[in-house]
């Protein structure tokens, strides 16, 4: 195994499995204010979690995303200097974020509940905003500068200590713990990226150099912005056409079809863009370089998925029963023709990185906002022709549409290439992960685990290369 083969699955066991561990804290969390609390519990979580996530990511302008390319392009002697700029436009948006919600929350207590005399409890949920925006910068620092032990360390202690202190909470105050539970939470996450922050030499920075600095990734991360709230917009359409044209029975087994297949899986994607991203920014000077880069990353990932989607289609009921329970079921077509789109997605994620790494944020903002839409249009037309299976089916026509977006612009805008043997391993690894699906439907759970494990061996001796 070479050694960017070998940096990439540290970067995937270490952010993957702190990536999981955070998943299953936040199981442990919601089935204990199921039981202790009720559905009203789990209705609070959702309800102030969705509001302060929306204004987070409306006002911190995806700094966690916009500033690692910043400071990965910065190079030493300008470390200092740009992480400063960082931190103190993190400060900035967090604080305006903060400022918003508590100017809105007669509004939002009115909207939410009924009444406006909730108003205090989203002054109280104001310290999302600015916690998670202030946390995000200081974790951009580690990130662009490639202190990956800082940060696994500061999702580590976060999973830990947020469920070390809710648990007690949720027991305690039951009904009245949910608000100060997800503050905590949020609190505990700042704490602990202060604590283990990259330590710079303190640097005066004037504030027109803040603002010329800060343009550039101020600048990208409005774009980016834009690409996720046409998103969340587009999901939220589909969501709002799912619930007029079926029931409320079926957006639920939608959305707990969608959170297996998208962040479940994302494990893998997470621990991916950790090591990834940074490197890409960096050697964006270089066209030979990218190219070289991305067509490794597409490689590694068409090999690993082979035997993750099938390993996966012949154990999604099993997986299901235990997330969720057996009413749940029926969205398992969904999960099993879905799960072959994984590679498509993991090829054009590969690429439409080159995007954020060149700081074209209207193209990325412009692939998204079409992307979102394609999105909405193939899912309801989907679901309305075959119900769950149709699901799947469009979650694989949409990342093949993406696909072609993405090796547009990578190709055309970019002038970008591919090492040969690249694309026709992505295309027999996606062809694998559907016959993988289909046996799984027409002959049974065994027949797909035995085709993983076949081609485990396969899949092994070619990374260790």
């Amino acid at each position: 195994m070479n050694k960017a083969t070998g940096t990439v699955f540290k970067a995937i066991g270490t952010f993957g499995s702190i990536k999981m561990l955070s998943i299953v804290c936040s199981l442990v969390r919601n089935k204990l204010i199921a039981v202790w609390v009720g559905p009203v519990g789990l209705g609070l979580v959702i309800l102030y979690n969705s509001i302060s996530d929306t204004l987070s990511v409306a006002t911190r302008l995806n700094i966690d995303q916009s500033a690692v390319r910043t400071i990965a392009k910065a190079g030493e002697a300008a470390e200092a200097g740009t992480a400063a700029v960082v931190h103190r436009w993190s400060v900035l948006l967090g604080v305006a974020g903060a400022l918003i919600m508590c100017a809105l929350s007669p509004l939002l207590s009115l909207w939410s509940f009924g009444t406006a005399d909730n108003w205090w409890s989203f002054c109280v949920l104001s310290v999302m905003p600015l916690s998670y925006s202030v946390s995000m910068g200081y974790q951009s620092v580690m990130q662009g500068m490639r202190r990956f032990g800082s940060l696994a360390r500061v999702g580590l202690v976060t999973a830990l200590a947020g469920i070390a202190v809710s648990v007690p909470l949720i027991w305690w105050l039951r009904d009245g713990s949910i608000l100060w539970v997800i503050v905590i939470y949020g609190l505990v996450m700042l704490a602990a990226s202060w604590a283990l922050r990259v330590r710079l030499p303190r640097v005066r920075i004037p504030w027109r150099q803040m603002w010329q600095t800060g343009s550039e990734f101020i600048r990208l991360g409005a774009f980016i912005t834009v690409g996720s709230v046409v998103t969340y917009l587009a999901n939220y359409v589909f969501v709002l056409l799912l619930q007029n044209f079926t029931s409320t029975s079926t957006l639920g087994l939608y959305q707990a079809g969608y959170t297996i297949i998208s962040s479940y899986v994302g494990v893998l994607f997470t621990g991916l863009w950790m090591e990834y991203y940074p490197r890409l920014a960096s050697m964006t000077g270089s066209a030979w370089r990218t190219s070289v880069t991305v067509s490794h990353r597409i490689v590694i990932t068409s090999l690993v998925l082979m035997p993750v989607v099938a390993v996966f289609v012949s154990v999604d009921e099993l997986l299901v029963r235990i997330v969720y329970s057996g009413k749940f079921l029926p969205m398992v077509p969904y999960l099993t023709i879905g799960m072959a789109a994984t590679v498509l997605r993991a090829a054009s994620w590969c690429m439409a990185h080159c995007m954020l790494a060149r700081g074209d944020g209207h193209v990325y903002a412009l692939t998204e906002s079409v992307s979102a839409v394609i999105c909405v249009a193939l899912n309801f037309a989907g679901y309305m022709l075959w119900g769950f299976e149709g699901l799947g089916v469009a979650f694989i026509l949409w990342y093949g549409l993406y696909l072609g977006i993405v090796w547009a612009v990578y190709r055309r805008r970019y002038g970008l290439g591919m090492r040969r043997g690249v694309m026709p391993l992505m295309w027999l690894s996606f062809a694998f992960a559907v016959a993988a699906a289909c046996a799984k439907m027409l002959l049974g759970w065994w027949v797909p685990l035995l085709m993983g494990a076949a081609v485990s061996p396969l899949v092994l001796k070619r990374l260790l290369k």
